[in-house]
């Protein structure tokens, strides 16, 4: 028996703990690398698009916005998003932006998939529209304040956390490559 996604789950259980999200991460980022070795781009991480098992396998599911990966500028990124009208949420600020679509786009949305199983929905608003996103850039990003880690917790999952959501790709950890990641001590 399957549950049918981590946004199932996420509805039974208000809380994770750090091991569990840990594994969870270093599960999705390995289906990514194989994902991303085929030289696709899955472009909808979010809860509803990650399958769990009660045995504890990681799947990933709903494959409608899968690309190739292009390294170039793209407009058909923006085209998929008027189309999608949700999961704004989880989508990269380059993809918004009609930019290029490449395997950072499906990193940050693992990030912040995990800021927010981390500090809940809650915790911020972000854009409903792209219109409104340009306002939402100029604003504070997202980040896991010390304040705001919860108690237990590592400061090195923040740290993985911050150091991955940044808006601007280029400052991003695992700009080059998933090697950077995986050697993030929280994994």
């Amino acid at each position: 028996h399957y549950y049918s996604s981590l946004k199932d789950l996420t509805k039974r259980f208000s809380k994770f703990n750090e091991s569990i999200l840990c594994f969870l991460t270093f599960e999705i980022l390995n289906i990514l690398n194989i994902l991303h070795s085929q030289g696709l781009v899955h472009l909808n991480i979010c809860p509803a698009s990650i399958g769990l098992s009660v045995k504890g396998d990681i799947f990933l599911q709903n494959f409608e916005y899968l690309e190739p990966c292009e390294l170039k500028e793209s407009g058909k990124a923006f085209e998929h998003l008027i189309q999608r009208k949700g999961n704004w949420e989880y989508t990269s600020p380059e993809l918004l932006q009609g930019q290029r679509i490449d395997f950072n786009s499906d990193f940050y949305s693992l990030v912040v998939l995990l800021f927010f199983l981390l500090l809940g929905p809650e915790i911020c608003s972000r854009p409903t529209s792209f219109d409104e996103y340009e306002d939402f850039l100029s604003k504070e990003p997202l980040q896991v304040k010390k304040n705001r880690i919860p108690e237990g917790w590592s400061l090195e999952s923040a740290d993985f956390i911050n150091k991955l959501i940044q808006v601007s790709e280029i400052s991003r950890l695992g700009l080059f490559s998933s090697a950077e990641l995986y050697s993030h001590l929280w994994l």
